[in-house]
């Protein structure tokens, strides 16, 4: 099953204004494995930055969680501004289906491989 793209594109801060050249923190809440024998650690993050109008760079992908063991893992995401203040703590994100297989699912996969 290939990665997917992120269910979520353009952040804000808590007054509706663009996220600025903030970034993401991204993990997963447990380990897992991932569909093609590779794992993805708990404690480990990936940082995904945004760009002048709060939009995701790139275009990062994820695995479903349902493609992975347990299924019932998830990833949490944290935002901040551009000055490192969090904005957003512990976004619970589930993602499934389908997509193209690139970017971030890379990442997560180099940085993480057992």
């Amino acid at each position: 099953m290939p990665r997917v793209p992120f269910p979520v594109t353009n952040f804000t801060d808590l007054d509706g204004s663009p996220l600025s050249d903030g970034y993401l923190i991204i993990r997963v809440t447990e380990d897992t494995q991932t569909p093609d024998g590779g794992q993805l650690c708990a404690g480990a993050v990936v940082q995904v930055d945004l760009d002048s109008g709060g939009n995701v760079e790139g275009s990062p992908t994820f695995w479903g969680n349902n493609a992975m063991l347990p299924n019932t893992t998830a990833y949490l995401l944290n935002s901040y501004n551009a000055d490192g203040q969090k904005v957003l703590t512990n976004l619970y994100i589930v993602v499934q289906g389908t997509g193209p297989e690139a970017g971030f699912g890379e990442a997560f996969g180099s940085e993480f491989a057992s």
